[in-house]
């Protein structure tokens, strides 16, 4: 348990950086139009106002659009995973498999 908090802690820090975007969450454009950077702003905004499951379904499309584009095991990709392991964990899903999986894929790809 202590790993996992650990590990989540470490992406946290290092992918996601302290300061959040100000931005206000709002609905993302579509998808095609908004770039990766300004979705997950939109998931850092969302995490900020404690809307963790809306935060988890917005990183799991953005997530997913990486990997459709070829761009998951970039830096961008790295934070985007990070994000959905984040709002994961602090959504209550800290034991679930994927939380921890995303995790370390993100440390894997940004290391």
């Amino acid at each position: 348990m202590h790993i996992r908090i650990s590990l989540l802690a470490i992406v946290s820090s290092a992918l996601l950086g302290a300061a959040a975007i100000g931005r206000p969450a709002q609905a993302p454009a579509v998808e095609s139009q908004q770039p990766l950077a300004e979705g997950a702003a939109d998931v850092r905004a969302m995490l900020d106002d404690g809307r963790y499951a809306c935060a988890e379904e917005r990183a799991r499309e953005l997530v997913a659009r990486a990997r459709r584009e070829g761009r998951e095991r970039t830096r961008e990709g790295a934070d985007l995973l990070g994000l959905l392991a984040r709002s994961s964990w602090l959504g209550g899903r800290s034991a679930a498999p994927e939380t921890m999986a995303c995790a370390e894929r993100a440390l894997e790809i940004s290391a």
